[in-house]
């Protein structure tokens, strides 16, 4: 087996501006399968990946990607956190396919010479109501790409929730 992945997560707060906005960006990729027929393996397995590793919607999976995914911040109350994001998806190999979480062949890629998988829009509100308790509140917007379109169904995924926390 000879896979690999690389990523990374830099952001700069601008404490001094009102509602200390965030500018973030993260970039991974995870390398995939350049020769499916062959026993060596190049597809990245995270073995225990995050469920929801890029974002609550949780549509993709930690293998052969090329994530780039910039992301914005405010407080506009101590206690209360909005962030917005874009993810956009791409096939590292184009020889490969589309995994899911569990590292689950989603799409082959034998049907497709598209890169481009997707984009995913999303907006996060959290309100830490008091010290145990915290409401948080997700919308996400999967954008099909051509890699989707082109191996079917390929639609486009809208994703809400509402949960609280409670901690001890």
């Amino acid at each position: 087996m000879h896979a690999w992945t690389a990523a990374s997560d830099t952001g700069y707060t601008l404490r001094t501006v009102a509602w200390q906005p965030r500018l973030g960006l993260k970039a991974d990729i995870m390398s995939g399968d350049r020769h499916p027929k062959s026993r060596d393996v190049q597809t990245f397995n995270p073995l225990f990946p995050k469920g929801a590793y890029f974002g609550e919607i949780a549509l993709i999976g930690p293998a052969n990607l090329i994530d780039v995914h910039p992301s914005l911040e405010l407080h506009p109350m101590p206690q209360v956190t909005v962030s917005a994001d874009w993810d956009v998806f791409w096939r590292q190999s184009l020889q490969d396919g589309l995994y899911g979480n569990a590292v689950n062949l989603l799409r082959s890629g034998q049907r497709s010479r598209a890169r481009l998988i997707g984009s995913q829009a999303s907006v996060q509100a959290e309100w830490q109501v008091e010290r145990h308790t915290t409401l948080t509140v997700v919308y996400s917007h999967f954008l099909a790409g051509p890699f989707l379109r082109e191996t079917g169904p390929g639609r486009d995924v809208d994703y809400a929730s509402v949960w609280v926390t409670y901690k001890f």
